[in-house]
């Protein structure tokens, strides 16, 4: 009975009837759902969780409307995408319009940005993606993580007053390029943020 109107068509009403559904019955089962962004408009109850992946607009409506979010815009979090314009880069997906993810762009991320204090509870942390269809060896995978992978952990666990691009530069360059050499890793090298 479900038909498309001005706001959505049948089959997006079909996704949400769904996805209610759906957390009904975990919440049976003592759990909570987690879906894209795009079960966001499925009118969660209380508990329900959105990744925010396409950019950070759907995940700072959800927070202010007091839906827990998981913030993974891919403009800084989708490290299956090139990291520079170099024309060296492997392939990558370009998820993101096929703009790089720089080292620039994990770092910067603030997950609160635009978020009143009151609703940045909401905001249950971050995710970085990386999808592997472009990906055919573990070198290839070690170097679209690092050192993005480096970076993007102080945006969850570094307060946004101590965070400093120079002092992550100097960071790699004097410490954690070193581990990655001794554990024969495959890493990006060039620091061009």
């Amino acid at each position: 009975g479900l038909t498309s109107d001005k706001e959505s068509s049948a089959e997006r009403k079909l996704q949400y009837h769904v996805m209610k559904e759906m957390q009904a019955y975990l919440k049976t089962k003592g759990k909570k759902v987690i879906g894209w962004q795009e079960i966001f408009k499925s009118n969660l109850d209380e508990g329900g969780v959105i990744m925010s992946w396409t950019s950070r607009s759907v995940g700072v409506r959800a927070a202010k409307a007091g839906t827990d979010v998981i913030m993974a815009p891919s403009f800084s979090c989708y490290l299956d995408c090139r990291q520079s314009n170099n024309p060296d880069e492997p392939l990558s997906c370009g998820s993101n319009g096929n703009r790089p993810v720089t080292l620039k762009n994990c770092y910067e991320l603030d997950p609160s940005t635009g978020i009143p204090a009151d609703k940045q509870k909401h905001i249950l942390g971050t995710e970085i993606c990386l999808w592997t269809e472009y990906i055919s060896t573990p070198e290839h995978l070690e170097y679209m993580l690092l050192p993005r992978m480096a970076a993007f952990s102080e945006v969850g666990w570094t307060e946004l007053e101590h965070k400093s691009l120079d002092r992550l530069k100097t960071s790699l360059k004097e410490h954690q390029f070193s581990i990655y050499e001794i554990l024969n890793f495959n890493y990006r090298s060039a620091l061009d943020f």
